[in-house]
């Protein structure tokens, strides 16, 4: 019997080709006229009533054959898998190699399938520092399908889908770095045997550039230099260092670091041409993650900490994406005056089915400043409507991928993408790593998860798609302008909805209540969690009459809404708002410029620290009064941002 073949049900042959080639290979197979027959040796040849002949040998799919004039994968050779596990008696084992692993496949293997070069690139990719998971398999059930042997990278997730055949493993990315990124995970796996060999998820930090932490002094030290003389002394001043700053770490390939660089630099440009999107909070965390990437290199690694060994963009190859819904924002947002046009942003979340991660496409355009917000759901986006990607089904031959999971598509007549919206497409496509039905499992990985700004920086890492079993009450509150609802799973745990007024979505909160009202649903949603409660930010609800994105509702006259005292929070709250406000303002003025009254400030938030338990983050802060008050600003902000995160 060929276990390789018996392995690859529809599911994966899918996975390798797409689902209609899978679905007319079916009606093939089941054709009077297609005959199929094993050789002694394993090889299996089909006949079709078209006069086409297909044979797969031992070389298994990359090396089948198939008479007809289509390249690739044919609706023919599908077909003769299918013919051949259907010949199959019903109690035939779904047999794989013994034990097999990736971790099996030695360097001769990987040259005679891939060359030497390859192998060499691999390894130094490996070498320049990298971060790859291993999901070994449930070793109670076949290593096939859903339990395939798999290993997630940067830029993409290889899965194992034939044990012993590494011509039906399966990425997203395009040929052309395919075999890379299969021998990239085939070193990986080793490397985890050695490590850590009984785990069912190890995490591995690799390589690494020793010298990776130096090559960010020059971010540090801008920003001690804007720490020291302010945002309102250094922002004109400091674009060509920075600029200069940004280059190197990007030839060093240091991909996280780059985009903490992009991230200030887009802060401080702001600021010096009066554009609304500057903001003080952003920018002193900012300045405090240069300062934590660069510390904790060393001990964490270059690879998992400053993003080395990471392709800044990556060519996808046809790949099916499921529209989780959208965000809009504005410039304004924050009620300050613009001048000139105002930017409208429009970030679409789409779940990969294949790699079972959430990407992100952005869109940005602008109207003037006097116009009353209207929906975006119209726009296009490589061609195809917001409002359909938002919440229908995409497959595209023309994407491309960032080291943040943020997607491109390009207007391409060669590369296809179609978008579809069928009904019910969360239940139906979605994989479970996308999707949460333990809300108590959900909240015990937010609560794994390092610090966030020592984390991969990777959009959209906190959206998922959450069931829900029952809906409580929903309330709103004027004078906070935010709507709550208790939401439980099926085992009973209980999450709660929460969702803000903003200026750029004027009828989401009337659309996401009536979508809630309507009746069993999924949710599409960042997710967070507060006092060891899980928080549902929703982007959109699957509602017995299809996908509602609250965002890209057309409507609604929010004056009502626009008025009213912001949430006063808890003691905790406030007094780590007011610490975070006191250190934003001294990165804002500059410690040199912060003025007679900065030492009172300090002195009041720290009592209000003590008398709320938090003691060592009040010793932090109090440093500031110091003789170093530029290495107690960078201690204070991190371990306040840290506690914030765990809040």
């Amino acid at each position: 019997m060929r276990a390789d073949l018996t392995a690859l049900d529809q599911d994966a042959l899918a996975a390798l080709t797409n689902r209609g080639l899978v679905k007319r290979a079916a009606r093939l197979a089941e054709e009077p006229a297609t005959r199929c027959r094993a050789d002694d040796d394993g090889t299996v040849t089909c006949d079709f009533g078209d006069g086409a002949r297909a044979v797969i040998d031992s070389s298994g799919l990359e090396g089948a054959r198939c008479s007809c004039a289509a390249t690739g994968l044919c609706r023919h050779i599908l077909a003769a898998v299918l013919s051949y596990r259907a010949s199959l008696p019903p109690t035939a084992p779904e047999a794989s190699p013994e034990g097999w692993t990736p971790s099996c496949v030695d360097d001769e293997e990987l040259v005679r399938r891939y060359g030497t070069a390859v192998l060499e690139a691999a390894r130094s990719r490996i070498a320049s520092g990298l971060v790859a998971v291993v999901l070994r398999p449930d070793p109670s059930c076949p290593a096939v399908g859903a339990n395939a042997a798999a290993v997630e990278l940067p830029s993409t997730t290889v899965r194992f889908l034939v044990p012993g055949d590494l011509g039906a493993a399966h990425t997203d990315v395009d040929a052309a770095a395919r075999a890379e990124q299969i021998t990239v995970a085939v070193l990986a796996w080793r490397l985890a045997d050695h490590q850590d060999p009984s785990s069912r998820r190890v995490e591995l930090s690799l390589g690494g550039v020793a010298s990776a932490a130096t090559r960010t002094d020059d971010l540090t030290g801008i920003a001690r230099i804007v720490l020291s003389d302010g945002v309102r002394q250094s922002a004109g001043t400091l674009t060509q260092r920075l600029a200069a700053a940004r280059a190197r770490l990007d030839r060093a390939g240091l991909r996280w670091a780059v985009a903490v660089a992009d991230d200030l630099s887009d802060q401080l440009s702001a600021y010096a041409t009066g554009h609304s999107g500057y903001s003080r909070g952003i920018t002193a965390e900012l300045l405090a993650e240069s300062h934590a990437r660069a510390q904790a290199a060393g001990a964490l690694g270059a690879a998992a900490v400053l993003g080395s060994g990471v392709a800044a963009s990556t060519p996808m190859r046809r790949v099916r994406l499921v529209g989780l819904g959208a965000r809009v924002s504005r410039s304004d947002d924050d009620g300050s005056s613009v001048e000139g046009p105002v930017t409208v942003t429009t970030d679409i979340f789409l779940g990969d089915v294949d790699s079972a991660v959430v990407v992100a496409l952005r869109t940005r355009t602008h109207q003037p400043s006097e116009d009353a917000p209207h929906s975006t759901a119209g726009n296009r986006a490589g061609g195809v409507r917001i409002g359909d990607l938002a919440r229908g089904s995409l497959v595209t031959e023309s994407a491309s991928r960032s080291v943040a999971r943020m997607l491109s598509l390009a207007n391409s007549r060669v590369a296809k993408t179609t978008v579809t919206t069928p009904p019910q497409i969360w239940a139906r496509a979605l994989p479970p790593g996308l999707v949460v039905s333990d809300y108590s499992e959900a909240l015990e990985q937010l609560a794994a998860r390092s610090f966030r700004l020592v984390r991969p920086r990777v959009t959209a890492e906190s959206v998922r798609a959450v069931e829900v079993a029952e809906v409580g009450p929903i309330g709103y509150s004027p004078g906070d302008q935010l709507l709550t609802a208790d939401v439980t799973d099926a085992d009973g745990h209980r999450a709660q909805v929460v969702a803000r007024y903003r200026p750029a979505a004027p009828a989401g909160l009337d659309a996401l209540a009536t979508a809630l009202a309507s009746g069993h649903q999924m949710i599409s949603a960042v997710l967070g969690r507060r006092s060891g409660r899980l928080l549902i930010d929703p982007l959109a609800v699957a509602t017995p009459d299809g996908i509602v994105v609250p965002d890209l509702t057309e409507g609604g006259d929010a004056d009502a809404l626009m008025h009213g005292a912001p949430d006063p929070g808890d003691e905790l709250d406030r007094a780590l708002a007011a610490a975070a406000d006191l250190m934003a303002d001294a990165a804002h003025a500059g410690l040199r410029h912060v003025g007679g009254a900065f030492p009172g400030r300090v002195v009041s938030a720290c009592e209000r620290l003590h008398r709320i338990g938090l003691h060592r983050l009040a010793a932090d802060l109090d440093a500031l009064r110091g003789p170093d008050p530029g290495a107690a600003w960078v201690r204070a902000e991190l371990r306040l941002l840290a506690t914030i995160d765990v809040r």
